[in-house]
């Protein structure tokens, strides 16, 4: 009993020390650059898709009887979609759920860790570290399909074996585990199911990191051809040949069993000037840096209005807005206090200029090898040459390489004698400014997306809306379902299709004025806002009923979204009755329901597109006639 006793404690004591040893090894920097990354996620957190593609697979996923992995592989000659396409339709089944972001945003902080730890593994913590906040304190959020907001599971998991298969392999190297050998083996096949670009970056990624292994015992200028044909660089180098082979035949039998009918993979007349300017945009627009020379630009259409605009995101406007937002200056502080903290580590390795050129060569690969074959298509140089489009799904996988190219270049000037520490002070506190605008920029663009993104959200809602007030209608009218950028457009009857596919109901969604006209059915007409801090939803569901010339509102509803005291004192709803004055309530004053989130007002007579939830402070400067009930 005491012998076994002893045992737990030793075992304990064990597990404590290395928690204790992990926790000294991430350091306050590393803790840092975790909190960015959290706040990273928390920013994205809810969002849906934000692609036509992920609209349509976000239907599928609940019609038994459509192939959308099926109809993907064969049309486009691409053997990897049926792995890649049954991850995307599990994802993409969650649409709404906050499972849906697990996944998304999961597997990018998985691909997160595992990436600054294969660099790490080669050049040291310090410079992995640094490279890890250059990537967060430069990242600018964009709507284009990006792997980040779209495509779930489409990159990240094949990536993040790709580190594994990289890890092991090191592993084998170092201990000859067997075991260690077979496991990269199996993580790079696995790997290899993804876009041909990405693909071609891993063969090459692998093969490096075979040449990196060999740089433990000796210097790169004494390598000989003889190095990588005996001994475990051997088994290594013949992993890197074999395991590429044999899936380059599983690839290219399909494609011959299915040409691809894709017309993005028809290549453009050579124009060296043309795939250098697409692969450039495409590589780097990923960084704010990009922001300085060609701000952002997304066209915008309103439903509502009718009116399409264009939404430019100028970096340059948002330094003066910093002052008002005061967690956007936090979020720079943080990034420039773990900069300078990761840059003051003690290096674990000696440090020369010679040694941060194969990362500044890597760091290359990975920013321009999956954009390369893109760039040499008709249709995505039309959409960057044509149609100002500067971004791609993999561009933010190209940000990866840049931040490891940016600490490459930097991290030498560290080290010049004197003048390290004031150079790194220096880094540190450009990195930090940058952080502060490109964050306050990039909450912008996700309160912009939110709207959009959030539509299958705030269906869901309605739904269970509807059905607890009693105001079910065959018929629903939300426009803003109209409302957004290209990148998502559905087409018109998606949204009846939808429900009645997830939700089994036999409800029609119209979202024009001229689609609900001729209906002589009860209307259910949803509006939606997003509250003040840009992360939920309140909306309000106006019933209609009457005849078509004598059609007015009966009842109105107001649900909340994670509702707290705050809104029901500042919000308003305001609606204009039969004899044109304003009627406004606020929302603490309308009767609840057993859910207080939903607020319900009955047996009222109100016109038709008058009813509003604002907050209280607007109404209160109007100078619209009014009574208050």
């Amino acid at each position: 009993m005491l012998a076994s006793m002893q045992d737990t404690r030793q075992r304990i004591a064990a597990v404590h020390a290395r928690l204790i040893q992990a926790l000294y090894f991430v350091g306050i920097d590393g803790l840092a650059i975790a909190l960015l990354l959290a706040c990273l996620c928390l920013r994205l957190w809810g969002m849906g898709p934000m692609h036509t593609d992920d609209a349509a697979w976000a239907l599928h996923a609940h019609q038994p009887a459509s192939d959308p992995i099926g109809d993907w592989a064969r049309s486009q000659g691409r053997v990897w979609a049926f792995p890649i396409g049954n991850m995307m339709l599990r994802a993409l089944f969650w649409v709404g759920t906050p499972l849906e972001s697990i996944l998304k945003l999961g597997s990018f902080v998985i691909f997160f860790v595992s990436f600054y730890g294969v660099v790490s593994a080669y050049w040291g913590r310090r410079t992995a570290g640094f490279a890890a906040c250059l990537f967060l304190g430069l990242l600018a959020l964009r709507w284009e399909g990006s792997a980040l907001t779209a495509y779930p599971l489409l990159v990240w998991p094949s990536a993040t074996l790709c580190a594994f298969a990289i890890l092991a392999g090191r592993r084998y190297y170092l201990s000859a585990s067997r075991a260690a050998l077979a496991s990269s083996a199996l993580f790079l096949f696995a790997a290899l199911f993804n876009n041909e670009g990405v693909v071609l970056l891993f063969c090459l990624l692998f093969v490096f990191s075979v040449v990196g292994n060999l740089a433990v015992e000796k210097s790169i200028a004494n390598f000989k051809v003889s190095d990588f044909t005996r001994g475990r660089s051997r088994d290594l180098v013949l992993v890197s040949i074999v395991v590429p082979a044999l899936y380059a035949l599983l690839a290219v039998g399909w494609m011959i069993a299915h040409p691809s009918k894709y017309n993005g993979h028809s290549l453009a007349p050579f124009d060296a000037a043309n795939i250098t300017t697409t692969l450039l945009n495409f590589s780097l627009s990923g960084s704010v840096l990009y922001d300085l020379v060609i701000p952002y630009k997304v066209l915008y259409a309103d439903a509502l209005t009718g009116a399409g605009t264009a939404i430019v995101y100028d970096i340059y406007l948002y330094v003066n807005e910093l002052a008002a937002y005061p967690g956007t200056i936090l979020v720079g502080i943080m990034t420039a206090y773990a900069a300078f903290i990761t840059l003051r580590r003690m290096p674990g390795q000696g440090v020369t200029v010679w040694r941060f050129i194969p990362l500044i060569l890597i760091g290359g690969m990975i920013t321009f090898l999956p954009i390369l074959p893109v760039a040499m298509t008709q249709k995505y140089q039309t959409w960057c040459l044509e149609y100002g489009i500067n971004s791609y799904v993999m561009t933010i996988l190209s940000h990866f390489g840049v931040s490891m190219m940016l600490a490459g270049i930097l991290m030498p000037f560290v080290h010049l004698r004197g003048l390290g520490i004031v150079i790194a002070l220096l880094l540190a506190i450009i990195l930090g400014a940058f952080a502060a605008v490109g964050s306050r920029m990039n909450d912008a663009v996700a309160a912009d997306m939110r709207p959009e993104a959030g539509r299958w959200r705030i269906l869901a809602l309605a739904l269970k809306t509807i059905d607890a007030t009693g105001q079910t209608s065959p018929v629903i009218f939300a426009p803003r379902f109209g409302s957004g950028s290209w990148f998502t457009v559905v087409p018109p009857d998606y949204w009846t299709a939808y429900v009645k596919a997830k939700y089994k109901r036999p409800v029609q969604i119209y979202t024009k004025p001229s689609e609900i006209a001729a209906s002589s059915e009860n209307i259910a007409s949803l509006d939606y806002q997003l509250l003040d801090n840009e992360r939920r939803f309140v909306f309000s569901i106006a019933h209609i009923t009457g005849d078509t010339g004598n059609r007015h509102i009966d009842s109105i509803s107001v649900t909340i979204e994670r509702m707290d005291p705050s809104v029901l004192a500042n919000y308003v709803l305001s609606y204009r009755d039969q004899d044109g004055m304003l009627v406004q309530k606020r929302l603490v004053d309308v009767p609840a329901l057993s859910d207080p989130r939903i607020r319900l007002t009955s047996n009222i007579n109100a016109r038709l597109n008058t009813v509003r939830v604002t907050k209280g402070s607007i109404l209160a400067d109007s100078t619209i006639p009014e009574k208050s009930n």
